[in-house]
This record gives structure tokens, sequence and C-alpha cells, in this order.
């Protein structure tokens, strides 16, 4: 029988070669062998149902997209293992990179170093998940950016034996990062050197930026109006132009005819002009 009860057949003895009757002692050679039998058939498949389980994993793990890794407990977090998509990511084969005997912080980038070694040395010594973005460097010398989610395996007694981890590649995501901080770079300094007034705002009407035309135009800094918001704008609603602005927000362009526009019966005495009435029209 199995060690959790069940059986897994039926152990037959059909007589003895002397041809004598079975006695007591024939009975619990018997029973011992098909407990024996038994375990030998239960360690048989507890054995196969590891590798099939290991052959699972192994399959999963070569499958995933992202770079699955064990690091051993060591001085150095030697790696144990390491799925064959780190050549994809890192143009290293699986065998050169289990044989590497220094340490992974020295293939981090050298701007990234300090920064990754100090989450490194918190997160080992709190027993914490480590998780990080940084540049790691290929066999050809150039870096690519990946993101490292790392967790520790502890033993029964709490200690902390290795670290499975994934490293997935962020290259893309980082180059739209860049791109999209370039443009942002230039639309500022577009803005910031146009010769007209440029306001922006949110999609619920409050301003969130403003150019130096704009500050000069009005007298007025872009910090001075905090709260104010375009769409609850009373003037603009006696001027019957309101509704030019909430067909802009609704995605349709407009163009608002021209009217005269005081600041200060908006925002009480918020520029100290002399006369801070304009005609003005505008674009939105």
């Amino acid at each position: 029988g199995a060690r959790d009860g069940g059986w897994f057949g039926v152990l037959r003895c059909t007589g003895k070669l002397d041809g004598s009757a079975f006695d007591a002692a024939d009975e619990a050679a018997a029973v011992q062998l098909a407990r024996v039998a038994g375990l030998v058939l239960e360690n048989a498949r507890l054995v196969e149902s590891a590798r099939a389980s290991e052959a699972r994993y192994r399959t999963l793990v070569e499958r995933t997209p992202a770079v699955v890794y064990t690091l051993a407990a060591d001085g150095i977090q030697s790696l144990v293992d390491i799925s064959p998509r780190v050549a994809d990511l890192l143009g290293t084969p699986r065998e050169e990179a289990l044989a590497r005997r220094t340490s992974w912080h020295d293939l981090v980038h050298p701007d990234d170093r300090v920064r990754i070694a100090a989450e490194d040395e918190r997160t080992t010594a709190a027993g914490e998940p480590f998780c990080a973005e940084y540049r790691f460097r290929r066999k050809d010398g150039s870096y690519a950016w990946i993101r490292d989610d790392c967790v520790p395996i502890f033993d029964d007694t709490g200690a902390a034996v290795g670290w499975h981890g994934v490293l997935i590649d962020i290259e893309r995501h980082k180059q739209t990062e860049d791109a999209l901080l370039q443009s942002e770079q230039r639309f500022r300094a577009l803005m910031e050197q146009a010769p007209f007034s440029i306001q922006v705002f949110s999609p619920d009407g409050r301003t969130i930026r403003v150019n130096r035309a704009w500050e000069e135009l009005w007298g007025v800094r872009f910090e001075q109006i905090a709260g104010y918001n375009i769409l609850e704008d009373k003037q603009l609603e006696a001027r019957g132009v309101l509704h030019y602005i909430h067909q802009a927000f609704a995605g349709q362009a407009a163009r608002i005819p021209a009217i005269q526009y005081n600041p200060n019966e908006t925002i009480p005495d918020i520029t100290q002009e002399a006369d801070p009435r304009l005609w003005l029209s505008a674009v939105i």
C-alpha cells in the first residue's frame, strides 16, 4: 500500500518451491514483501511525477519571453540557473552565463551601480523582494535596459538560501520614455519662445501651464491663478463666449470672437495694472 493509505495492486503468492503449505512465517514475509513493493512503486511514481513537474516547469521557463534565474545565497550571489532566453536579452549563451564566477553587480552600468547595490543590500538584509530598473551589460559591451524582479527563497528556519528572479526587457519602454521627454522639452522651449500668449488647460478646465508672453500680457504670475477654472468663468459667460470654450473641451476647435476682458473682475485685485481691461480673441 501507499503512504497515504491507498493501494497499488495485489501481490499474489501461488506456492512454495518445495510444495509445502504456507505457514505464519511465510505469510509475514509476504506481507513485508508487499509493503516493500508498495514503497518501491510509490517512490517510482513520485520520481516520475517530479520529472514531469520539472519538465513542465522547464518548458514554461524556456517559453517565457522574460529571463528566469536563480541565485545562490553566497557572497557574490552566484548564478545557479538561468533560462536560455538570456542569449536573446544579453547575447550570452546560457552555459557561458552559468560559468561566470563574479558578482552580477559588475555587469550593471556604472551610473546605476551604486543605486542598485544599495537597494540589493537593503532588500537582502530585510528579506524583502528586490525590484529595480537598470542597465545591464550585454556580451558586446552595449547596455540593455531591464526590469529585475527577485524574491528570496527561505528554508524551514526562515534563513534565505537563494533568490528566484525575472529579468524583463524594457528597452523599448525606455526609448518611448526618452522620446516623450524630448518631445516635452521641445514643446516647452517652443511655448516659452512663442511671441503670443499660450495657456494650457487640464480636461476639467484648470490652468496647468502658461508661457512668459501670457504672464507679461496679463501682468500675472502662473502661481496666482491656482484656483482659476475657465469652465466656471462667469465673465466669459456674461460676454457670451463660454459656449465656444465648452465646444473646444468637447473636442472641436473653436475660435473665440474678440471681447473685452477684465481679470480683476474674475479674481479681485489679481493685477495691479492701472487699466487691466484687454480686448482679446483666442483659438482654443
